[in-house]
């Protein structure tokens, strides 16, 4: 449980002539449980170590995104289990994260970010979901990648690709 750090408060009553006090004490903040928690490893994964605990057909799919974001000029920011493909958009000062991939071999689509009307972002859903290997959240469209789905994976992530392009050069105006 090196990553877990368990804490307790103690709280006793101390009674005097007419004077009660609750003194609190914290209790498994030492300076051994300090030093272990320090070194647990927290630090952001990268392609090569994540990519060698996906599946062999997660690892090709998730390749194949990470390289089209690269040759697109999107930012891929590397989590301590995964990454995150992000967009520069028009009119804004941020980038938009537009999709996670994670070393459990599940991607997500996201649309949290996209500074677009409700409506295109509606229609943009449901173009990804007819594709049939989706589960949705309100704001994630999310799939387990297995053999039999990546090129369906692959073809939500162009046409994801290509929409939120699309979008972005009708500008951010018609949120």
């Amino acid at each position: 449980m090196t990553t877990v750090e368990v804490l307790a408060v103690e709280a006793k009553q101390f009674v005097g002539e007419g004077v009660s006090a609750i003194v609190p004490r914290l209790l498994g903040m030492t300076e051994t449980a300090r030093e272990v928690k320090g070194q647990t490893n927290r630090r952001p994964t990268n392609r090569e170590e994540m990519l060698a605990k996906c599946s062999p057909e997660a690892a090709q799919f998730f390749n194949h995104i990470l390289d089209l974001a690269e040759e697109q000029g999107q930012t891929i920011y590397w989590g301590t289990t995964g990454f995150s493909i992000r967009a520069a958009l028009p009119g804004s000062d941020s980038l938009a994260s537009i999709a996670y991939g994670y070393q459990t071999n599940e991607f997500h689509i996201y649309f949290g970010h996209l500074p677009f009307s409700e409506e295109r972002i509606s229609i943009l859903r449901k173009e990804l979901l007819e594709m049939g290997i989706f589960k949705q959240t309100p704001k994630t469209l999310k799939v387990f990648l297995r053999p039999e789905n990546i090129q369906r994976a692959k073809e939500a992530y162009t046409l994801m690709h290509r929409r939120v392009a699309e979008l972005a050069t009708l500008g951010s105006s018609e949120t």
